[in-house]
């Protein structure tokens, strides 16, 4: 795994940490790194999967947006 000291201060780190249903606890750490573009009520960014250098995409809403009906309503379509 990359060690986190070669990122900058400015970089993001995310962890992801859930528990299987065989109680199996699963960590996973991602560099959050350029936006990938961005719409009326979120941004796509670009998130690399630190042990395997993976490079997904991710959507990131905001949660206060979710208060709208017809926004959540949009998203689970």
């Amino acid at each position: 795994m990359e060690s986190l000291e070669s990122f900058g201060k400015s970089d993001t780190i995310i962890q992801e940490k859930f528990t299987k249903p065989s109680g199996e606890v699963i960590e996973r750490v991602y560099y959050k790194g350029r936006m990938v573009g961005e719409g009326g009520f979120a941004q796509c960014y670009e998130f690399t999967n630190m042990e395997i250098h993976k490079v997904y995409a991710a959507k990131i809403i905001n949660k206060a947006v979710l208060k709208n009906k017809q926004v959540r309503h949009k998203v689970t379509l």
